[in-house]
């Protein structure tokens, strides 16, 4: 009877650790890095601000860094961020920017020279709201055409 007992006080602490720990990993995904084709990989964060200045806006926060870094230093590859119709260039790591809150969906674009250019899936911009979107771009190793010579003469 003693055994038993114990056997069924270890399999319900068994469940629980189970159930906590699959409780714990899904409360976590929002922070876990969506992938693109090209191995490129971003994460999107949303926290609501009380922020007297977001009325009918929203701040987004970009942070770029390069897949495989093997010195730590920061990424300084000049960047082009589009969102929607606006470029903003970039000659550092990070960038943060004001935006209008809308009910339409929305995606930011980085392109940045030798590395694979990456894309957000639609989001929705609300008023007061914080936006952190990490980027970690991969390098893109395919070969430029060289065209020496490549004009025509009559």
């Amino acid at each position: 009877m003693l055994v038993v007992k114990i056997k069924t006080q270890i399999f319900i602490l068994l469940i629980m650790v189970v159930s906590i720990l699959l409780i714990y990993s899904c409360g976590n995904s929002k922070s876990t890095y969506l992938t693109s084709y090209n191995n490129s990989k971003y994460r999107l964060s949303v926290k609501k601000t009380k922020n007297k200045e977001l009325v009918d806006s929203a701040w987004i926060s970009i942070n770029i860094s390069e897949l495989d870094q093997k010195n730590n230093k920061l990424f300084q590859n000049p960047s082009v961020i589009t969102y929607g119709c606006y470029k903003y260039h970039l000659n550092k790591n990070s960038h943060f920017f004001k935006v209008n809150s809308t009910n339409f969906k929305s995606q930011i674009r980085i392109t940045s020279i030798g590395f694979f250019t990456i894309e957000t899936m639609p989001f929705v911009i609300k008023e007061n709201d914080s936006i952190v979107i990490d980027f970690v771009l991969a390098e893109d190793d395919r070969a430029l055409n060289d065209c020496d010579g490549g004009y025509i003469e009559n």
